[in-house]
């Protein structure tokens, strides 16, 4: 069992947290897993909108443009293929989460749909700062 260190694009290192998943489990199980963890701010999500990215890297400032030169974990990859057990450092944030805002994917009626993704260019983008 894994234990991954995750944080939401646009939340301070004090929303850090881990999820447990198997290595033979696939992205898809661990978005699943990352919904039900942040409950109740996911609920209106659909798992299958989250766009996840593996950092592996230590606490520091974490920005869109950082995410846009690699591209978003493949939901059929198994988490054995993205991280191999002994490369997880256990202070390290393992997996950033991009999560859409007020997008037509919510199915909450109360939510204005406008579009738009957390972390979007112009949107100052902190994640975590030392």
């Amino acid at each position: 069992m894994l234990e991954l260190n995750c944080l939401v694009l646009g939340e301070t290192e004090q929303n850090i947290f881990t999820v447990e998943i198997e290595a033979t489990k696939k992205v898809s199980i661990l978005k699943d897993l990352i919904k039900k963890k942040k409950k109740p701010v996911f609920d209106y999500i659909p798992a299958d909108s989250l766009t996840l990215w593996k950092w592996n890297k230590s606490i520091s400032k974490v920005t869109v443009e950082d995410l846009r030169s690699d591209n978003p974990l493949a939901p059929t990859k198994k988490i054995s293929i993205v991280f191999r057990e002994d490369s997880l450092e256990e202070e390290y944030i393992h997996i950033i989460i991009q999560a859409p805002i007020d997008s037509d994917d919510s199915t909450d009626p109360k939510r204005r749909k406008r579009g738009g993704v957390r972390g979007e260019p112009g949107d100052q983008g902190i994640v975590v700062g030392t």
